[in-house]
């Protein structure tokens, strides 16, 4: 099969407003690649971000999927430009999630 880029999405935590104390946890579903494997980095601005990505799973229909998160304070939340990218060398694609639901 031809190399497949992913499709990525979005996603938040939380359906209530957030307490001042508590993280906000953004996380990045990457679906529907071949081959495996992605490669994701998370910044903050400029800064790149420790962060949690899941092991690679293939689909039913062959294709491979993933996700991965970032907890951040909900203060740094408020004032940082949170970016996700992902990043598929066999289909040369490169995706950036910079919009994030309730922002």
């Amino acid at each position: 099969a031809a190399p497949k880029a992913p499709d990525v999405f979005p996603i938040i935590s939380g359906c209530r407003h957030p307490k001042d104390n508590s993280p906000v946890v953004l996380a990045c579903l990457i679906t529907g690649y071949h081959p495996m494997s992605v490669t994701v980095t998370w910044y903050m601005g400029t800064q790149s971000q420790p962060q949690r990505t899941f092991p690679e799973i293939q689909r039913r229909d062959s294709y491979y999927m993933t996700s991965s998160q970032l907890s951040t304070p909900l203060q740094q939340w408020r004032q940082g430009e949170y970016k996700c990218v992902v990043q598929h060398t066999a289909s040369k694609s490169r995706k950036e999630i910079v919009r994030w639901p309730g922002r």
